[in-house]
């Protein structure tokens, strides 16, 4: 502004001087020729006005243009001033548009100054770091939180701000950027930023063109924010910790249900089973019950026939073998009971070994005409148990039959023992443990299908033709185990053999031989021994209450007979007897147990004993007595005389659970 005006001062002060030349010369020229001084002098002095005049001109004009340019400098620096008027319109003209754009250039610069105000309090209050970056990568604008977070003013360029990210992210941010930058868009990303104390957390990365944001045109610098998400990536760490503790869960409870649904059907099996066997059970029991009051009147006269016929041995030999049929039928009937635990058995502690040495020589015998080898591993540590010989007897005995019977072409069946601590929950019975003797019978036969295999234990139920098996076999197996308080466990598979499992308790003694009944200790002469002793017979079936009546009139008993508790109750208001003698099933609101309790309220010094056709009915289960029929008259006097002794209220043995009032 100064050089312009000092050159236009100096153009005008040119022309001045050119006209001053040229008027002087012009004088010169007319005084010469009119040889007059006043006109020359007039001439000179309108020359010199005409030359003073531009030079004034020039002087108000540099006046004026220093009076603007004054006012621009003043303009630059934001200043408001006044360019007073020139008196010149063209430069007032001039003035007057310096002024407007003056005025334009504040209005401008203070909407910038509150727009980058605004943009700065943005950045500043957003929860997060802000940059602003050149497209060289310089910073140019960081926020304080930015600041704070790393501990230092300003990351200068692309190198610092990446000295910040986790070496393990430093690549994936370069890709990222790299694409971003060739393709001039937005991106994002999540990466680890170290704090100012070293401490690197996660932070969710955005940097977009300022341009595509905003709209600008030529606008080439990038805007950066930086989030931090440790909070949200421990959220989710912990949701995919909970979600795959959820999901082992879940796998463990569906597991932990499908067990136990399995061990619920099982449960449910076996307890269909049980009211199966019970049912059965009880509809046996009752025919035995029928069945050996039939056979205590065939084998009590019988046996009065025999008494008869002693110089008739013949005769005498097919009534004792008609006897002893009559004992062989009561004994099927308990060996068809077997399987109900109410059975009582007649247990000893025995040598386990021995028995089992003995049954497996029996079998090996008896198979002798097949291709059947028979095999015994024993133990010499084996412990002893409690169990009713003949029962084990019987077991053993039907499980190596079916072994026999599995394997038609032969083979070979192995006995083995052991002992063995059951754990709770490792058997088919999950309450089931301790210490047990482990008879384990298998075969080398056809094996048994899988679908047959929950039924085995179920009586009656065989694979057999009708004719050739009664089904009774593995039932009575199974009846023995659970009443002496073991098992039974079967395994198989079709075409390799079968191995049945007798789970058998260990004896807390050691094993001693079982003594005899004392029955069958009594002398002849005190079952000869003749007594004046009178019995009350009590029973609800005439015909049984009769056959009893004469065996023991043969013992030289008196007797009186009394069909039904009621008819005994008038009997024993009659005349007071020795002993009673009732049955214990008898139906009418009082059975025989009801009756002798009867009794001995009003006369504890009358003893009494229960006789019962149901072989599942028994003597450790009552106070009285109790005596199963059918029974001889020899054991039927020698049991009485023993009776007939005062009784021993001092030992009492219940014959049922408190509350129970019949047999069944």
């Amino acid at each position: 502004m100064t050089t312009r005006s000092l050159s236009l001062q100096a153009s005008i002060a040119g022309v001045a001087g050119a006209l001053a030349i040229t008027a002087i010369a012009l004088v010169a020229a007319i005084a010469t020729e009119a040889h007059s001084a006043v006109i020359v002098g007039l001439a000179v002095a309108l020359l010199v006005v005409a030359a003073l005049a531009p030079l004034r001109l020039a002087s108000r004009l540099a006046q004026s243009l220093h009076n603007a340019r004054e006012a621009a400098v003043a303009l630059s620096d934001g200043l408001e001033t006044q360019v007073p008027p020139s008196g010149i319109a063209e430069v007032d003209e001039l003035n007057r548009a310096l002024a407007a754009t003056a005025q334009e250039l504040r209005t401008r610069r203070h909407e910038a100054q509150e727009s980058q105000q605004l943009y700065i309090a943005l950045a500043e209050s957003l929860p997060a770091m802000v940059w602003v970056i050149a497209k060289d990568g310089t910073t140019i604008f960081q926020n304080r939180r930015a600041t704070e977070y790393i501990g230092r003013p300003l990351l200068a360029d692309r190198d610092e701000r990446a000295s910040i990210i986790h070496p393990d992210d430093t690549e994936y941010l370069q890709e990222k950027r790299r694409g971003a930058l060739n393709n001039w868009r937005e991106y994002h990303m999540e990466v680890r930023m170290r704090r100012h104390d070293g401490v690197y957390r996660w932070h969710k990365v955005t940097s977009a063109p300022i341009a595509d944001l905003v709209g600008g045109e030529g606008q080439e610098n990038w805007i950066s924010s930086a989030m931090d998400i440790e909070g949200l990536k421990e959220a989710e760490e912990l949701q995919s910790h909970l979600n795959t503790e959820l999901e082992r869960r879940v796998v463990e409870a569906t597991h932990k249900l499908r067990e136990e649904t399995l061990v619920r059907q099982k449960a449910e099996r076996q307890l269909r089973q049980t009211q199966k066997m019970e049912a059965i059970s009880r509809l046996t029991g009752g025919i035995a019950h029928d069945l050996n009051n039939k056979l205590l009147v065939i084998s009590a006269n019988i046996d009065a026939v025999t008494k008869q016929v002693r110089e008739q041995p013949q005769l005498r030999r097919k009534l004792v073998a008609a006897l002893v049929a009559a004992d062989q039928a009561s004994a099927l009937m308990s060996k068809l009971l077997a399987f109900a635990q109410q059975r009582e058995l007649r247990a000893q502690y025995i040598d386990i070994a021995e028995h089992l040495d003995s049954i497996t020589s029996l079998l090996d015998r008896s198979f002798l005409s097949s291709s059947v080898e028979v095999r015994l591993s024993i133990p010499e540590d084996l412990w002893s148990v409690k169990v009713d010989p003949h029962e084990l007897e019987t077991a053993i005995v039907n499980l190596g039959v079916n072994a026999r019977e599995a394997m038609p072409e032969g083979g070979t069946i192995s006995i083995e023992a052991r002992n063995i601590r059951v754990r709770k929950g490792s058997l088919s019975d999950p309450g089931l443990a301790g210490d047990f003797v482990q008879i384990l019978i298998s075969d080398t036969g056809t094996g048994i299908a899988a679908e047959h295999l929950e039924h085995v234990f179920e009586p009656f139920f065989t694979t057999k033709e009708a004719a050739e098996a009664s089904g009774l076999g593995l039932s009575q197996v199974h009846g023995f185990a659970r009443q002496l308080g073991g098992t039974v466990e079967i395994t198989s598979t079709a075409g390799e053999g079968t191995a049945v499992a007798l789970y058998l308790p260990r004896a807390v003694v050691p094993a001693r031989v079982g003594s005899k009944s004392d029955l069958v200790d009594m002398t002849e002469d005190e079952e000869n021994e003749p007594t004046a002793a009178e019995i009350l017979v009590v029973d609800d079936e005439v015909e049984v209450a009769l056959a009893m009546q004469s065996m023991l009139q043969e013992r030289g008993c008196p007797v009186r007979t009394a069909i039904g508790a009621h008819e005994a109750l008038e009997a024993l208001e009659t005349r007071r007897p020795n002993l009673v003698l009732t049955d214990v099933t008898m139906p009418g609101p009082m059975d025989g147990v009801a009756l002798a309790r009867r009794i001995r309220k009003s006369d504890q010094s009358l003893p009494v004993v229960l006789i019962t056709g149901n072989p599942m009915v028994v003597a450790s289960s009552s106070e009285f007595p109790l005596l199963h029929k059918p029974i001889t008259s020899r054991d039927l006097h020698t049991a009485l005389q023993r009776y007939l002794a005062p009784a021993d209220h001092g030992k009492v043995v219940p014959l049922f659970a408190e509350g129970s009032r019949r047999a069944t």
